[in-house]
C-alpha cells in the first residue's frame, strides 16, 4: 500500500531504496508498458513524435534521479484516455446499478 506521511501540510517523499518508492515505479512502468500513459513529448502537424535533442552536460553527481523528480512529466495517451472514459462513466456506472459482474454486456 503507497503511504505518503504528511509534515506541516507537505507530503514527504519516500526513499528511493522504500517499498513505496517500488511500488510508485511499479505502477508508472505498467501504465506505461500497457500503453495508457507516456512522457510528454513534442509532435509535428501530422501527430509524429519530434526527436529530443539533448543539450551536452557536464559530468553528472554520480546519483541517479529519482522517481520522484518532477523533470519527465507523463501524459495519458489517446488509448488512456479511453480507458479513464470507459472506467469512470461505464464501468462505475454499471457497478453502482449493482450488477454483480462488472465486465457483462462487454
Amino acid at each position: 500500500m503507497f503511504s505518503v506521511s504528511v509534515d506541516a501540510g507537505e507530503a514527504a517523499i519516500p526513499r528511493d531504496d522504500s517499498a513505496d518508492a517500488d511500488l510508485y515505479k511499479m505502477l508508472i512502468r505498467d501504465l506505461s508498458t500497457g500503453g495508457v500513459i507516456r512522457q510528454a513529448r513534442d509532435t509535428d502537424a501530422f501527430g509524429r513524435f519530434r526527436k529530443k535533442t539533448l543539450p551536452r552536460r557536464a559530468s553528472g553527481s554520480g546519483i541517479i534521479e529519482s522517481a520522484f523528480e518532477d523533470t519527465k512529466p507523463y501524459v495519458l495517451t489517446e488509448l488512456g484516455k479511453q480507458f479513464v472514459h470507459y472506467t469512470m462513466n461505464e464501468l462505475i456506472a454499471r457497478i453502482g446499478a449493482g450488477s454483480t459482474d462488472p465486465l457483462a454486456g462487454v
